[in-house]
This record gives C-alpha cells, sequence and structure tokens, in this order.
C-alpha cells in the first residue's frame, strides 16, 4: 500500500514537470496566434504527452569510448572494505533502523494527503457530471431532434450550454436570441468540445497543486469559445449583432464548468478581440513543432542510467582493501560483518565448553621458556563455520601461532548469531589459556618436548585431529578391554594403598592415522 501511495505521488510530479516544460513554450509563442486549431492540438498533444512521458523508461545515452569503457568496467567491479576495527563504526543501530523507518513513515504521511484531495477532487468532478446530465432532461417543455444534436428548451432562467451532443437553452433566449445562440453551440458540438472537457478535468484531478494545468485549461476554454465564434461569423454576417449579444450574455447566470457555456465572461475580451484581429500566417503553423525537441528534453530528464560492461578487463569483482591499499581478488561474500548483534553466536554446549576447548595444559622441561596465553580473532559464518582466524595476542612461537590458528579454524560448528531475525556474520575475539607443568625427570622431560613439538605445523604425534582412532566395535569396546586387562598392583595391594592414592592413567601412539590435514595436538600429562 506504502509502495502504492508513493509511486502514484512520484507519476504525478513528473506528469506535472512534463506539462510545464511542454506547456511553457506555448505561451511564449504560440498563445496570441489565430490559427485556433493549431494551438487546440497543441495544448492536448502536451496533455497527453504529460500523462504518457512519466510512463517511457528509456536508457540514458552513453559514449562508447574505448578508455571510458575500460574505466567504468573497473569503477563497477570495484568495491571498497574498510579495515576491520572501522567496521563496528559502520553497523547500523537499533537507533538508525528506527530512524529510518521514521523518515519512510513521514514521507509516506506526506504523499497520503495527495491522494485524500485527488480524490475529492475527482469526486466533485464526477458530481458535477451527473448533475449536467441530470439537467439536461430536468425542467424541459419541449426538446427538438435534429441530424447531429438535440435542443432541449428548458422553463427557468438557465443559461445556454452544450455537453456532447445536447444544446440546453431557456424558452426565454430561444425566441430572443435562438438563432446564433444553438450556431454557437453547434460550433462545440461539431468541434467534440466536451471530449476536452473531460480530458482536463482528469488532468486538473491528478495535477490540482500544479498551476500549470489550471492555466492550460483556461487556454484550452479559450480556444473553444474562439472556435465556437469564428463557427457563428462564417454563417452570420452581422458581426457586430453578435459581438453585442455576447457582451449582453455575459451578466447572465453562471453554468457549470465542465459544460461549453455561451455567456463565459471570463474571456469576453479575449473573444471580441480575436474576432477583429487579422489572421495568421498558416506558415505560422510550423512553430507548434517545438513540442518535439520538448519532449526528448523530458524523456532525457527520465531516462535510466545505462549500464556499460568493459569486454578488456578481468570481469570478476575485485577488492580494494584501504588498510594496506592493495588489491586482492574478493573471496569472501558481500555479507556485512557484525561486532555486536542481536543474538550473539553460540558455541556447542555454551561459553563453558568454549573455555574447555581454548585450555591448553601442556608440560615443559625445567629451563624452558614459557609461551604466552594467545588471543585470537575469527569470524563464525550463517552456516556456523569458523573462518578469518587472526592472532591478536601473539604466544611467543611462530610456529605455535600457526597451530593455533588451524586449531581454531577447525572447531565445531556454532549456532549462528542473528540481527533482526535474519542470520548474520559475526566477528569474535576469544583468549587461550595455556597452562604448564614441569617434572624434573628426564623421562618425562622428552615426552614433554615430543608434546612441545606435536603443537606446531610438521608435528609428527597428535591428541585431537579431525578424525580420531576408533577402537574396534566402539567405545564400550574398549572400556571392556580396559576392565578385562587391568590388574590391581601387587605393590599396592601388599601397601594397602586404594582411593585417590592411585589414578592408573597411561598413554600410547596410535599409528598410521590418517588425520588429513589435522594440525594441532592437545596433550595432558599428570604423574
Amino acid at each position: 500500500m506504502q509502495a502504492t501511495i508513493t509511486a502514484i505521488a512520484i507519476y504525478a510530479l513528473k506528469a506535472a514537470l512534463t506539462l510545464a516544460l511542454l506547456y511553457t513554450p506555448y505561451i511564449l509563442f504560440m498563445r496570441k496566434e489565430t490559427l485556433f486549431g493549431t494551438n487546440r492540438t497543441t495544448l492536448l498533444l502536451a496533455l497527453l504527452l504529460s500523462f504518457a512521458i512519466p510512463f517511457i523508461d528509456i536508457p540514458a545515452l552513453h559514449i562508447d569510448l574505448p578508455f571510458v569503457q575500460e574505466y567504468e568496467s573497473v569503477a563497477a567491479n570495484i568495491t571498497f572494505e574498510e579495515p576491520q576495527g572501522a567496521i563496528l563504526a559502520k553497523e547500523t543501530t537499533t537507533a538508525e533502523v528506527k530512524s529510518m523507518t521514521l523518515w519512510e513513515t513521514v514521507y509516506y504521511f506526506l504523499c497520503l494527503p495527495y491522494i485524500v484531495i485527488t480524490l475529492v477532487v475527482a469526486a466533485k468532478k464526477i458530481v458535477e457530471l451527473a448533475r449536467i446530465k441530470r439537467n439536461i432532461r430536468r425542467g424541459t417543455l419541449w426538446r427538438e431532434e435534429k441530424e447531429e444534436y438535440t435542443i432541449y428548451c428548458h422553463a427557468g432562467e438557465t443559461a445556454p450550454y452544450s455537453w456532447m451532443k445536447n444544446i440546453v437553452i431557456s424558452q426565454e433566449d430561444y425566441e430572443k436570441f435562438g438563432k446564433e445562440i444553438i450556431l454557437h453551440e453547434e460550433g462545440h458540438i461539431r468541434h467534440r468540445h466536451s471530449w476536452d472537457m473531460l480530458l482536463i478535468s482528469a488532468a486538473e484531478s491528478l495535477q490540482w497543486f500544479n498551476p500549470f494545468v489550471h492555466m492550460l485549461a483556461t487556454d484550452l476554454k479559450d480556444i473553444h469559445e474562439f472556435q465556437a465564434d469564428a463557427y457563428v461569423l462564417q454563417r452570420e454576417n452581422n458581426s457586430k449583432k453578435y459581438q453585442m449579444l455576447i457582451i449582453r450574455k455575459a451578466v447572465g447566470h453562471a453554468s457549470y464548468t465542465l459544460a461549453n457555456s455561451f455567456n463565459h465572461s471570463k474571456n469576453l475580451k479575449k473573444r471580441i478581440t480575436m474576432m477583429l484581429k487579422k489572421k495568421s500566417n498558416p506558415v505560422r503553423c510550423a512553430t507548434a513543432l517545438y513540442i518535439l525537441p520538448a519532449a526528448a528534453l523530458t524523456l532525457s530528464l527520465f531516462a535510466s542510467p545505462q549500464e556499460t560492461v568493459g569486454n578488456n578487463l578481468a570481469d570478476e569483482p575485485v577488492s580494494v582493501h584501504k588498510s594496506s591499499e592493495t588489491f586482492e581478488k574478493n573471496d569472501t561474500t558481500e555479507e556485512r560483518i557484525y561486532k555486536v548483534c542481536e543474538k550473539m553466536p553460540e558455541f556447542p554446549g555454551g561459553e563453558k565448553a568454549l573455555e574447555n576447548y581454548l585450555s591448553i595444559t601442556m608440560d615443559s622441561p625445567t629451563g624452558a621458556v614459557k609461551l604466552q596465553s594467545p588471543v585470537v580473532q575469527f569470524v563464525v559464518n550463517t552456516d556456523g563455520s569458523v573462518n578469518n582466524v587472526k592472532i591478536v595476542k601473539s604466544t611467543g612461537n611462530a610456529e605455535i601461532d600457526k597451530g593455533v590458528i588451524k586449531y581454531v579454524s577447525i572447531m565445531p560448528k556454532w549456532t549462528p548469531g542473528t540481527q533482526s531475525g535474519k542470520k548474520v556474520r559475526v566477528e569474535l575475539t576469544r583468549p587461550f589459556n595455556f597452562k604448564t607443568l614441569t617434572n624434573d625427570k628426564k623421562e618425562q622431560a622428552e615426552v614433554v618436548k615430543t608434546a612441545a613439538v606435536s603443537l606446531t605445523t610438521n608435528s609428527e604425534i597428535y591428541e585431537i585431529c579431525e578424525k580420531s582412532p576408533e577402537f574396534p566395535d566402539g567405545m564400550t569396546a574398549l572400556m571392556k578391554y580396559l576392565a578385562t586387562n587391568t590388574h590391581y598392583p601387587d605393590d599396592a595391594r601388599e601397601k594397602n594403598i586404594q582411593g585417590s592414592k592411585f589414578s592408573p592413567l597411561g598413554s600410547f601412539m596410535v599409528e598410521a592415522v590418517n588425520c588429513g590435514d589435522a594440525f594441532f595436538s592437545k596433550q595432558l600429562w599428570k604423574p
């Protein structure tokens, strides 16, 4: 509904602008000419074009120069991306969304009065038309049917007028000036002026706010009277007598604005001036051709920009990163990346499970350099996957940093974040928790050294990989195997050691396991 009202209002504005451009040259060059037929045709054509041109959509003219084409091709395919730090400042907040909605609402309520007033004006025109048709036959004393029209003679004081093929005249006027008045109204009927009035009424209803449409309506009514007067004078030689009749009837009762009235007093001086004025040279009819370039100009104003695609450059989109000022192929979606959204992404099992996933406990030999707990930044996509992983705070070891990045990249899929009910990409920053255990035993120091190596990209021993080894028949079979083959140590039995003092823990390596691109192992060593 809102879109329809807006479209109607925009159409009306375009029609008003079109009419102004087409009608203004008529005022300057043709209004004073006695070429009534040409003038009438010009005004009607301007009116019809003002209705039609807003519907016509043509592409704008485009100069097809090679260097212009290549430049436009590059410009069309380049998108600018702000640095990550600037993304948050450009996010659309709830307040901005409400502000945009408010402006749309204001615009809607500005267009709504136009629709209401248009309907009111149109309703008044329809009511007047109904009254004309009803009053043609109401109060009729007699009627006379001619070949091209019907005369209705009324008993009361009725101003003479005509509508379509009907002439209305009072009994008094018929007896005194019947011949001249009927000839005048016959001129209106022969020129089909009633159809012009219907068209101008429609234009006034749609463009009630446009002063040019009311000026054009006045000029068109004047031309109707000029043509009807010329029709009478072609059949009556006594022009002075007819002019006196016009002056006398100018003080009569007002008639309908839609009907062609004999006593059209507003243009009395113009009517008499045109009767006495010398006829214009027919060559002046060529002036009406101004409407062609004027229409072309109007079409160009409403033309849609033409899209051009270069064929000498790469067709794929290019992304320009302002932070590095380099060109890169755009390998990500064009979706906006949020830092804050209405519903943030969730890790499987919640925040506690995420903390456990990011907690790494490692043994380190005595004297080894202690690693810093890293901080990572990553994007949770709309499908829950993770990419764009970056190290914000380093561990102090480049190789282990690489391992951390790859470890985060294979996270389980998240529940994506949402904004206004729609899944969106969200950037998150999370810290790792590195814990270090020390042991002076040489045997375990060697094992710890192996564990540290396993954190690097080229590690050979994995504790966690994309697809972990599987015991035949599953975990239940493994537990059964351990229960069957694990015995309480004799030493512990003799010394009566039991409970929390004894917690058997062993480690072993499964060789030849296909871990694909696995890269990061999370090892836990306890005495």
